[in-house]
């Protein structure tokens, strides 16, 4: 059991957190999961965080834009040097990247998209963009991996500032989106199993977050995704086991990266990389994010 914390003391947390709002989602605070004592009234954390932020909803006023000159990298191809690598989110995206098109998403115009003007800016990447033509919708979207431990707030919180950071003028020019695009919107994409999903499907119990996420689509809509399965794993296409996984291109493209599906069975053939496992059943599935409602 985690550590426990009053609604009085989770407030001062908040309170000293929101000194820095370009920050603000990474604060400790943002991540307690589970509620306050029961004398104290067994509140979750996150909705004592959340209705403050929506009394004191101009905060977020004092995320400051940062200008930058083409968010477009030339190296971004879908593959990697270090295919060695264990940031599983990045191998993810990175896969991802290389289907090309998510449905019902769009195409995935790129990954890891730089924010920072300057190395002293203190600010992450946005994991995947996507657009589809056919809407005009350019989502930018925070991957979390399977199992992650993160708090659905702290995803939208991130991703929210990540939407205030950018500048967006600039950012629809480096694609090549202006008059093509018709609404931006913000996306934390998780895993079935994962906090953010526990979260989601008790979301009865969060109205303020609710009211939160909400609140921020009147700016930019929050819309919440998730992958309709537990897990995947991703593995470099020069390994012996991913070159039998059908629609791998041969040769394969040194770096890259492609995903496989999480079997039961060590010995059991892999599927295709268009289909994926129910990991529950084993049962092939179509790759297809799903769109949630709340």
């Amino acid at each position: 059991m985690g550590r426990k914390y009053t609604e009085k003391k989770t407030i001062e947390q908040i309170e000293e957190a929101a000194k820095d709002m370009s920050t603000f989602y990474t604060a400790a605070c943002i991540n307690h999961a589970g509620t306050t004592y029961k004398d104290d009234g067994a509140r979750y954390y996150t909705e004592i965080i959340s209705e403050y932020l929506l009394k004191h909803y101009k905060l977020f006023d004092q995320i400051q834009k940062i200008k930058r000159v083409n968010y477009k990298i030339n190296s971004h191809n879908g593959t990697t040097p270090r295919e060695t690598s264990n940031r599983k989110e990045e191998r993810i995206a990175l896969a991802l990247v290389q289907k090309k098109v998510l449905n019902p998403l769009g195409e995935v115009i790129d990954y890891q998209v730089p924010l920072k003007s300057k190395q002293s800016d203190r600010v992450g990447k946005i994991d995947l963009m996507t657009f589809d033509e056919s809407t005009g919708i350019l989502r930018l979207i925070e991957l979390k991996a399977p199992k992650s431990k993160e708090t659905l707030l702290r995803c939208v919180l991130e991703i929210y500032t990540y939407y205030k950071t950018v500048d967006m003028g600039e950012l629809l020019r480096s694609y090549g989106l202006h008059g093509k695009y018709s609404e931006v919107r913000i996306c934390p994409l998780f895993f079935k199993g994962s906090t953010q999903d526990n979260e989601y499907n008790a979301l009865v119990n969060h109205g303020n977050l609710v009211g939160l996420m909400n609140k921020m689509s009147n700016d930019v809509k929050v819309e919440l995704l998730r992958f309709p399965f537990e897990n995947i794993e991703t593995v470099s296409p020069s390994t012996s086991y991913a070159n039998g996984v059908a629609g791998c291109v041969t040769p394969c493209t040194r770096g890259a990266i492609i995903i496989i599906p999480t079997v039961k069975k060590p010995n059991a053939a892999p599927l295709d990389v268009e289909e994926v496992p129910d990991c529950d059943t084993e049962t092939p599935a179509n790759w297809k994010i799903e769109i949630l409602n709340y």
